[in-house]
């Protein structure tokens, strides 16, 4: 039997407007419905089907709110889907409209159900001016506690410092920030892009993610990055990518005459949290995440929207080895922390 009390820190939706905007385009990335299903035209050949099926659960609260209910979770945290590339294909003016009209949406939604939402607000990197404007209003006016991105935009130092302005106002707001899988807009240069020509394999694509992923995680323990940010929390999804980096960090930290000492590395760490979503779902990676970086910095995350169902990542929890205390600072105390460190324990039922 699983924890009774579980804050889920990764999923996501589409609002009403942002999906009739989004069935409003007659080109380029947008919805598309046939009959009584609503599809994404990816306009993309990869790994990921160019016609992405859509299900309910992306836009039906009332199901969302049953669903959690029958699986104790307490609260759920949303966040625009950056794995789908829409701010990467659309124009500056479509990402600055639609980032607003989400924002709003979500701020909308959480204000009608306060006690099971939270959000962070979709950054524009298309136009990162506008990023931090929205990040500012998100704190200020909406009621949202940090905003997401995708994970390549700091998968390289180079890509990391076209982003310092937006972590400058993200440490004074304390903001949390979320990286997700997906690449920012091409205005974000040096990000890891790994060439391919014509459609990927799933194991490929996999792979490359998983690149990305660790490539970020070294950006914000091994250099000087993060450290001028301490006020900022950032959530990395996937368990960093399967946890396929934390191998790595075992050789960094077991090896300082090799990778050197990394004195900084503990007090960058506790500003990371990974979470169990996606392909960070895996037993074993898991077991080997908290073995490695400590059951203190995993949050439970199921990727609901994506997939419908949040009981697959709850029962791969249950089959870890892992301690009752284990499980319960992944399913709820972690996140709990998080909420109260960020300030929002007074208007929140959380504990």
């Amino acid at each position: 039997m699983s924890f009774s009390q579980k804050i889920d820190l990764h999923s996501h939706w589409f609002s009403p407007r942002v999906t009739q905007l989004l069935l409003d385009k007659q080109k380029g990335i947008r919805f598309l419905r046939t009959k009584d299903k609503i599809w994404l035209d990816r306009q993309s050949n990869d790994a990921l089907p160019h016609f992405f099926e859509l299900g309910p659960q992306w836009f039906d609260i009332q199901l969302r709110i049953e669903h959690l209910q029958q699986h104790q979770i307490q609260r759920q945290l949303i966040s625009w889907p950056t794995t789908l590339d829409i701010d990467v294909y659309i124009s500056k003016d479509e990402s600055i409209s639609l980032s607003q009209t989400y924002n709003d949406d979500l701020a909308e939604l959480i204000q009608q159900h306060p006690n099971q939402f939270s959000g962070l607000a979709y950054l524009s990197t298309s136009n990162l001016d506008h990023a931090q404007f929205e990040l500012n209003r998100a704190h200020k006016t909406l009621g949202l506690f940090g905003g997401v991105l995708p994970i390549g935009v700091l998968s390289t130092s180079a890509s990391a410092q076209q982003l310092k302005d937006l972590f400058h106002t993200a440490n004074a707001l304390k903001s949390h920030i979320y990286l997700h899988a997906g690449f920012g807009h091409s205005n974000i240069h040096n990000q890891i892009y790994l060439e391919h020509s014509g459609q990927i394999s799933k194991e490929t694509h996999l792979l490359n993610t998983s690149y990305v992923f660790a490539s970020t995680v070294f950006t914000l323990l091994f250099t000087d990055f993060l450290d001028a940010y301490p006020d900022v929390t950032i959530q990395i999804a996937m368990l960093g990518g399967a946890a396929a980096f934390s191998l790595l960090i075992e050789q960094f930290r077991t090896k300082p005459e090799r990778y050197g000492e990394h004195e900084n590395y503990q007090r960058r760490l506790k500003q990371l949290y990974f979470d169990t979503g996606a392909s960070g779902d895996g037993t074993i990676a898991i077991e080997t995440l908290a073995k490695i970086v400590g059951t203190e910095q995993i949050v439970f995350g199921t990727d609901y929207a994506p997939v419908p169902s949040v009981q697959p990542i709850i029962q791969n929890i249950e089959n870890t080895h892992l301690t009752l205390e284990q499980k319960q600072q992944i399913y709820f105390h972690n996140a709990n922390h998080l909420f109260k460190d960020k300030g929002l324990s007074n208007h929140l039922k959380i504990a």
